[in-house]
């Protein structure tokens, strides 16, 4: 990358008025320490308690789930990107990580579902799904996008596109800062 190319990252990463952006492996550590300046780069009121769990949430997707792994001094940890974005209205957190092209289906399927729901019903899944046992071949019970969309203002955004080895699949929630 040459120094034209630095220069309109630079350029780009303050008109979007970007509070944090990171790439790569995404760690137990690393999260915590990229929570730290999450909190430490913004007032932290109710609305930002909402910005800092959505961003924890997201990555710890990135962490968890992630098709591309790389071995950490900890464990395996998955590969991937996240942005906390302040755009005067509201705060957009975002993340991208590749999954498996056999896991787009699915994900639109529950991400469709979780938009569909309504506050109220959103509350009762989580709970419903907090007393159940994680899907076979899962993680956990399936409660970070469900926690996402509970805390963001605005339906969640998601896309998938196609590459070699699966396919980037991208969130992004928007919490008004009123």
């Amino acid at each position: 990358m040459d120094l034209a190319e630095l220069k309109k990252i630079f350029q780009d990463l303050a008109e979007y008025n970007i509070i944090i952006a990171f790439k790569g492996a995404i760690s137990q550590s690393i999260l915590v320490e990229l929570g730290e300046v999450v909190k430490t780069k913004t007032s932290f009121s109710n609305k930002m308690r909402d910005v800092f769990a959505i961003f924890i949430e997201m990555s710890q997707n990135v962490l968890r789930y992630s098709s591309e792994r790389e071995q950490s001094a900890e464990t395996p940890v998955g590969n991937g990107m996240i942005f906390v974005t302040d755009h005067g209205s509201h705060y957009q957190v975002s993340s991208g990580n590749l999954i498996a092209n056999s896991e787009i289906a699915p994900t639109t399927e529950l991400l469709k579902l979780i938009n569909s729901k309504s506050r109220d019903e959103l509350k009762t899944m989580y709970n419903e799904k907090r007393k159940s046992e994680p899907p076979p071949g899962k993680k956990g019970p399936g409660l970070g996008l469900i926690d996402i969309a509970r805390r963001s203002d605005k339906a969640l955004n998601f896309d998938f596109t196609p590459i070699d080895r699966g396919a980037l699949f991208i969130l992004s929630a928007s919490i008004n800062k009123e």
